[in-house]
């Protein structure tokens, strides 16, 4: 059975990872958004057998957020599997200096556009009576979340609320519905607070953050024809750190 792949955020170090170890064949699909450098998408989409399509969309604009889910419509794309790695970059400040555009910023690019994405793809995945969604939160939302990250951490349990309740509410539609919340990774996610991820290294049992080679594999799982029972769940990945 050919298989219709719709990738959210699929320019992230751990999509390209995904994407570059899965086995892929000639009648699989994928759908590919992103939004700014698509270099290491498309150097992916020139080696792999099967077609890969890339739609840039800014989700931090609803006309962006209207016009990917206009095109899923349009092209009446029903996905098999769906990987959403969305988010914007962590800013670590004191509460006190947020602003609620802060909040709404994360809520869009990381929420809101999958609430919608989700509103049109899932009711098409109901009747087909299969489907596997896989969602990469974070984890700040096991255990006690870290300080100075409120808009990020707060986007990211509204995130998992939405993912576990669209789980109870397709289980019997024969869809899985989980989330992986990996701590620290060592990708250009996290360059811009070099800080943060030295001292997350520091205090996770190993010494050192989570690799894009620690999460594929979970992802592989989730998104595999083996998984056939497995949904509404969110895996740590932490080393240790947090269970």
């Amino acid at each position: 059975m050919a298989r219709k792949f719709l990738i959210i955020g699929a320019t992230s170090d751990i999509v390209l990872g995904y994407l570059n170890s899965e086995v892929w064949n000639q009648d699989d699909y994928i759908l590919a958004h992103y939004y700014g450098d698509k270099k290491g998408l498309d150097s992916f989409a020139e080696k792999c057998v099967c077609r890969c399509e890339a739609v840039e969309a800014d989700f931090l604009s609803d006309d962006g957020i209207k016009s990917f889910c206009d095109y899923i419509s349009e092209m009446n794309y029903v996905p098999t599997h769906i990987l959403h790695v969305s988010a914007l970059p962590v800013r670590t400040m004191p509460f006190r200096m947020e602003n609620w555009s802060d909040y709404q910023n994360q809520i869009n690019v990381q929420c809101k556009s999958f609430f919608e994405i989700l509103r049109v793809t899932l009711p098409m995945m109901g009747k087909a009576k299969c489907g596997k969604v896989v969602s990469i939160i974070s984890s700040c939302v096991v255990g006690v979340p870290p300080k100075g990250m409120t808009s990020y951490t707060a986007s990211k349990y509204m995130l998992m609320g939405m993912l576990k309740s669209v789980a109870a509410e397709y289980a019997s539609k024969n869809i899985q519905v989980n989330m992986i919340s990996p701590s620290t990774v060592s990708t250009k996610f996290n360059e811009n607070n070099q800080k943060a991820a030295e001292l997350a290294a520091r205090d996770n049992p190993l010494g050192r953050n989570a690799t894009v080679e620690d999460v594929v594999p979970i992802i592989k799982y989730l998104l595999s024809d083996e998984n056939t029972y497995v949904s509404g769940v969110n895996i740590p990945i932490t080393a240790g750190e947090i269970f």
